[in-house]
């Protein structure tokens, strides 16, 4: 027999009133178990619109991690990027995703972030 939020506990058999998690509480346990999205925006110096882009980013206060082609040249590599400025999603340690293009790479920043 249940009534609002109390509900007859089957061991003891009293009535116990049990309330629905807290945000904190969720929030806390998203972080233990949900895979954590990273962003990695490739760039290089000599790029206009990863200037451009990146520019754009502080502007608009956006968090992304960046790696330049001059600095990352053995991430370059492995992840075979060829042209910039190119956006790479992780989850976790996946790459679920590439986005290429100023314009869709800041977009896909601001839905991300």
């Amino acid at each position: 027999m249940a009534t609002g939020n109390i509900a007859k506990n089957d061991i003891t058999g009293r009535y116990i009133k049990s309330e629905p998690p807290n945000q904190a509480f969720r929030d806390g346990w998203d972080n233990i178990f949900k895979k954590k999205t990273k962003l990695i925006l490739a760039s290089a110096n000599f790029c206009g619109p990863c200037k451009m882009l990146k520019s754009k980013i502080d502007k608009e206060g956006l968090t992304v991690e960046i790696k330049q082609m001059e600095d990352e040249a053995e991430f370059f590599k492995q992840h075979s990027i060829k042209t910039v400025p190119r956006l790479l999603v992780f989850e976790g340690d996946k790459l679920v995703d590439t986005v290429t293009g100023p314009d869709d790479i800041f977009q896909r920043i601001k839905e991300l972030s």
